[in-house]
């Protein structure tokens, strides 16, 4: 399967857009509202939303950096997991903000499915044999 390059700059300017304004929402409950628990909610949203930024630039220097593409496969299924679990937690704050991670969702998995992909056909024990 082939992506075209030209594809990726689009896509990641609509993510972080998405992103930018949903963690905005967040950062408003967290910041503004009456109720403790909203605001406990929120907190917790956004620990989840920066720990996803701290995985999410972590890939590239893993994948094309040092090419550790074994520890990008990992890195790149605890960013999906971590963002499933802050859509799940911002859902309970604004679904507005939880709706438009949605696309981040399907993005970061596709990326994993691409990154075991290419660490299974160049690098698994089975690729170096040959078989």
């Amino acid at each position: 399967m082939l992506l075209l390059n030209w594809v990726f700059g689009p896509v990641w300017t609509c993510l972080y857009t998405a992103m930018g304004y949903g963690s905005h929402l967040i950062a408003n409950h967290a910041a503004y509202s009456l109720s403790p628990e909203t605001k406990e909610l929120a907190q917790l949203g956004l620990n989840l939303y920066y720990s996803q930024l701290a995985l999410n630039f972590a890939w590239t220097p893993l994948f094309f950096g040092v090419h550790k593409v074994k520890l990008a496969a990992i890195d790149c299924g605890f960013l999906t997991a971590n963002v499933a679990a802050m859509i799940y937690t911002w859902w309970k704050v604004d679904r507005k903000a939880a709706q438009l991670m949605l696309p981040y969702l399907g993005w970061s998995s596709f990326a994993t499915y691409l990154t075991i992909s290419i660490y299974q056909r160049n690098f698994s024990k089975k690729a170096r044999r040959g078989d």
